[in-house]
């Protein structure tokens, strides 16, 4: 699985951490991931590339993405571009 991170910028609270956490899990499979978004903004929020790795246990497979940031506001993770393929 490759997807693209980044964070959401538009925090009420300007002093508020500038990392978000996630976990992606899959078949058994997890990994966390966290990107740091000091200084982007809605036109750059510069967006990093991710990857996990699964192995399908079936032919259909849940796949997770869970915020870890669950501070009461919206500032957890933004995904765009996910893509799965077979390896």
């Amino acid at each position: 699985v490759l997807f693209d991170m980044a964070g959401n910028w538009g925090l009420p609270d300007p002093d508020a951490d500038k990392i978000v956490a996630m976990d992606v899990a899959a078949a058994g499979s997890s990994q966390s991931y966290s990107f740091n978004f000091a200084g982007r903004s809605a036109q750059d929020m510069g967006y990093g590339e991710k990857t996990f790795f699964f192995k399908a246990t079936s032919s259909t497979t849940k796949l997770v993405f869970e915020s870890t940031n669950l501070d009461g506001f919206f500032n957890g993770p933004v995904l765009d571009n996910v893509r799965v393929s077979l390896n």
